[in-house]
């Protein structure tokens, strides 16, 4: 990569310095074509790119310039294939040859190429086709200087290494003057337009690849200080740009990368060149509000502001915090800043943050899954009321909350429910193997069965037979305390189960309800004493 800027040094070109070697590639090969161009077609395809060129363009037509490329056949006659391009070191059909004999190609060229077996291009078509061509059809072999190598005598200079260093492409916005086309000294072929022309089409190329990263270059309508703005943030060192983005008041964020912060800052130095009516445009795309009352400057500070809050919330959003469900900027930086403190943590220290959350034990959770599962109970946690009740709706989960509550008490209530929620489903294996049906139960009222089988599994023997009697079962001798806990975790699960549940588990034991209980609507209690 180093090797290729060394060359478009060389040539005058001034690139991008992120640029990698693939994308220096494909610069170079709409240099190449943008140099073999005649000066009308390169005026086009300024124009068709959105480049300011017909200044330039003027100037060489009232110079009265000549093009030599002007004279020759259409582009494909224009670009033959350099004489490297010679399957097996023989001369073969080039773009814009005119066949009048078979090609001196190998044979297996010949007969089982795009053209069909002894077909000749010029002359027959592509085989299957239909797509013959008559005599003469295919454009004459371009005579020109277009074959003399890039740097040789004749060329069009683009590419010396020796052209002036006043118009070289990419001539910094601080330095060289305005290139001239007319005049004194002026070349009449065409060779100080091109160049101009082909400078700005690599400035626009630059301004393009920042302006698909979401920078606004295009909205201060002057390429160089476009270019200037942002070559003045490449050239910030790591630490400066970390310096800048804490005085942001941003929370530090483990893993953040120097590009994200380079293309932070490069929004920020935009916005703040760009005209207030254009700061008022590129918010109204974003869908933010517009500036309240006050002096230009101040809507100018306010719009940048809300742009780069806008900004670094849909940064934080794509990184998982749900920036813009939770709706609150302080709220994200609380969370981000947390989630750094648990990102800081020892794995003995996070296994106990993770276990304190109420989550499922095991030695075996990889570190980022607990991780990522701690966010998700935060982001939790710093939802509106709003959104949470959507996930719990989503989750099939009652949204049911003591009315005379607070909104912040129905947040955490809810928070918790979706934590519940969410650990009994990724545990529920090991529910299920304790007689504990999640499924018919729920995940709130399995996750209040394994608390009771817990506690019962814990209870002294004394306790549990104080159970059997407070439950009015006659006193047997020989009752072991084992039998009454099974019975008793039976009797925990009938307690919780729905109605429709209940009533299925009754018709299918065989027991009929008393019609005082249905009427009374203590269907449940009376089925459970039953059973």
């Amino acid at each position: 990569t180093s090797a290729i800027h060394g060359e478009y040094k060389k040539m005058g070109i001034q690139v991008d310095p992120a640029w990698g070697a693939q994308e220096l590639h494909e610069r170079l090969k709409d240099a190449v074509i943008w140099e073999h161009l005649p000066m009308e077609e390169l005026h086009r395809e300024c124009m068709k790119r959105g480049v300011a060129a017909n200044d330039v363009w003027a100037e060489y037509r009232s110079a009265g310039g000549s093009d030599p490329m002007s004279r020759g056949p259409g582009l494909l006659g224009k670009i033959p294939g350099p004489k490297s391009w010679r399957p097996g070191g023989a001369e073969t059909w080039r773009p814009g040859d005119q066949f009048t004999s078979k090609p001196s190609g190998p044979s297996h060229l010949r007969h089982t190429g795009l053209f069909g077996a002894g077909k000749e291009p010029g002359r027959a078509g592509i085989a299957g086709t239909g797509l013959g061509r008559k005599p003469g059809a295919i454009p004459k072999p371009f005579s020109g200087s277009i074959n003399r190598p890039f740097g040789t005598s004749g060329g069009l200079g683009i590419f010396k290494s020796n052209a002036p260093d006043a118009t070289r492409l990419g001539a910094k916005a601080s330095g060289a003057p305005p290139l001239k086309v007319a005049g004194a000294g002026a070349s009449k072929n065409g060779d100080d337009a091109r160049r101009v022309m082909v400078g700005r089409l690599f400035e626009n190329a630059r301004l393009r690849e920042w302006e698909a990263q979401g920078i606004p270059v295009m909205r201060l309508g002057e390429p160089k200080k476009a270019i200037q703005l942002i070559e003045t943030v490449d050239q910030m060192g790591l630490r400066e740009l970390m310096d800048w983005y804490k005085n942001t008041g941003f929370p530090d964020e483990k893993g953040l990368e120097r590009s994200a912060i380079a293309k932070l800052a490069k929004m920020v130095t935009v916005w703040e060149a760009l005209s207030l009516t254009e700061l008022e445009n590129e918010s109204k795309e974003q869908g933010l509000p517009p500036a309240e009352g006050g002096a230009d400057d101040s809507k100018k500070m306010q719009l940048v502001e809300q742009l780069l809050i806008n900004e670094q919330m849909k940064r934080w959003d794509a990184a998982g915090y749900q920036a813009f469900r939770i709706g609150n900027v302080n709220r994200v930086i609380q969370a981000i800043a947390q989630f750094g403190q648990w990102q800081r943590m020892s794995n003995a220290e996070l296994r106990k943050t993770y276990a304190d959350a109420g989550m499922p034990h095991s030695d075996v959770v990889d570190r980022e899954e607990v991780l990522k599962t701690l966010k998700t109970v935060l982001v939790w946690e710093m939802m509106p009321l709003d959104e949470l009740e959507s996930d719990c709706l989503e989750r099939k989960l009652s949204i049911d909350v003591d009315s005379a509550s607070s909104t912040d008490h129905k947040r955490l209530e809810l928070a918790h429910r979706l934590r519940v929620d969410m650990s009994v489903n990724m545990d529920k294996e090991m529910y299920e193997s304790k007689g504990i049906p999640v499924e018919a139960l729920g995940t709130l009222a399995a996750s209040y069965v394994f608390e009771q089988f817990r506690r019962i599994e814990e209870a002294e023997e004394e306790e549990v037979h104080e159970w059997y009697k407070a439950a009015g079962f006659p006193k047997e001798r020989g009752m072991k305390r084992n039998d009454i806990a099974e019975l008793w975790k039976q009797v925990s699960i009938w307690s919780c189960l729905p109605p429709r549940e209940l009533r299925s588990k009754c018709e299918h034991r065989g027991v009929s309800l008393p019609s005082a209980a249905r009427a009374a609507g203590g269907e449940e209690g009376a089925c459970c004493r039953r059973m």
